[in-house]
C-alpha cells in the first residue's frame, strides 16, 4: 500500500486530525518511498453489518497502524441503494461518523463514490448531508488470477489531496 499526498506537510497535518478524531491510527505519507504492508480483516454475523477492519505495517519500523475499525450495512440515501460505512468518533464518545458510498461499475471495476455523510450524536437527531465527491475507490483484479489493484482518489472539488494504491490478494494470507 502506498500513501501519496499532493503535499505531503498538508495532506500529513489533514489526515493527523482526521485520525485524532476519530481516535484511530493513522499513517502519513509513505517513509523514503517504502510501501505500507496493509492487513485487512472481514466478519459477518447472520442479520448484522460487516465488519471491515484495515491495518498498516510500515515496512522501516514494523509498527502497526489501525486505520480504520468500522462496519458496513446497506443503507438507503435520496432514494437510491446504498454503502453505509460507520465508524467511531473518539471510541464512540463523541458518537459516529458514517460515509455514503455509490457503487460503479467502471472497465471491470467497482467504484465507489461518496454521495453523502453522517453525524450520529450519541442522544441526539442524526444529521445526514450530501456531499460532492470526495472519495473514489476503484478496484478491480490485476492481470494475475486472485490479485487485485485499489486506487483511492481524495479530492476537494477538482484538487486532488492524494492517493492511495493497495496491491493485494483475495483470501487468507498464508
Amino acid at each position: 500500500m502506498t500513501i501519496d499526498f499532493a503535499d505531503n506537510d498538508v495532506g500529513n497535518n489533514i489526515a493527523g486530525f482526521l485520525c485524532w478524531s476519530i481516535a484511530q491510527d493513522c499513517v502519513s505519507a509513505n517513509p523514503v518511498g517504502l510501501p505500507y504492508q496493509a492487513r485487512f480483516t472481514y466478519s459477518r454475523f447472520i442479520d448484522a453489518p460487516m465488519y471491515w477492519n484495515r491495518y498498516a505495517i510500515n515496512q522501516n519500523t514494523g509498527v502497526v497502524s489501525t486505520l480504520f475499525i468500522s462496519h458496513w450495512e446497506l443503507a438507503t440515501f435520496n432514494g437510491q441503494t446504498v454503502a453505509k460505512e460507520t465508524f467511531p468518533l473518539q471510541g464512540g464518545n463523541l458518537g459516529y461518523a458514517s460515509v455514503y458510498l455509490m457503487p460503479d461499475t467502471v472497465n471491470n471495476s467497482i467504484v465507489w463514490n461518496t454521495v453523502g455523510m453522517e453525524y450520529s450524536p450519541q442522544l441526539t437527531v442524526d444529521i445526514t448531508f450530501s456531499t460532492p465527491n470526495l472519495i473514489t475507490f476503484q478496484t478491480q483484479e490485476n492481470q494475475f488470477p486472485g490479485f487485485f489493484h485499489s486506487t483511492g482518489v481524495f479530492q476537494a472539488g477538482r484538487n486532488v489531496l492524494g492517493t492511495i494504491n493497495i496491491w493485494g490478494t483475495f483470501g487468507a494470507v498464508p
